[in-house]
């Protein structure tokens, strides 16, 4: 399958184009791609800036920080800093969400995973937004294992665990 690793990245402000179907996101990891990464910085994008899906599909990454996660043109609703679905799995060490206009994270499917170490999430309104994002959601079976880190500033609850969804947090301020 294919594979990524890289260290000291940037994304900024990526654009949407509704015409070419482009979204605005920093990353995409799908179809069973594998992606590792020290140090990124994902600012000003659309839509999902990290988005990792598809059985097999990973993405690990230490020092990752998202900030200003817009919403799309396409999906005016989205702006979210990180989603994991569809059997995926994503790892964060040492990396932070902040200014995210819907969500801080969506794990969503079964065997989807997130596995965060020292993640924290600010979840003060982003650009053009006057509204607070969500923290955490987990549905579909999904699972998420966060281990010491802060959420705090998200409208609405800070984590969310449904269907059938399964969530392990220790150590973690909100």
């Amino acid at each position: 399958g294919t594979q990524i690793v890289g260290h000291d990245v940037l994304v900024d402000d990526t654009l949407v184009d509704p015409k070419q179907g482009t979204f605005g996101r920093a990353i995409g990891v799908q179809s069973g791609a594998n992606v590792r990464i020290q140090r990124a910085d994902l600012r000003a994008n659309r839509d999902i800036a990290l988005f990792v899906s598809g059985v097999g599909s990973a993405f690990a990454g230490s020092g990752v920080r998202i900030v200003d996660t817009r919403s799309g043109t396409t999906k005016p609703s989205f702006g979210r800093a990180v989603e994991v679905n569809g059997g995926a799995s994503l790892r964060l060490d040492g990396s932070s969400l902040a200014l995210f206009a819907e969500l801080a994270a969506l794990v969503g499917g079964e065997g989807s995973a997130l596995l965060g170490h020292g993640v924290g999430v600010d979840g003060e309104p982003a650009a053009g937004s006057s509204l607070a994002g969500e923290g955490v959601v987990v549905q579909q079976a999904g699972a998420l294992d966060w281990r010491l880190g802060v959420l705090k500033r998200v409208a609405d609850a800070a984590v969310t665990v449904q269907q059938g969804s399964v969530a392990n947090i220790a150590g973690v301020r909100m």
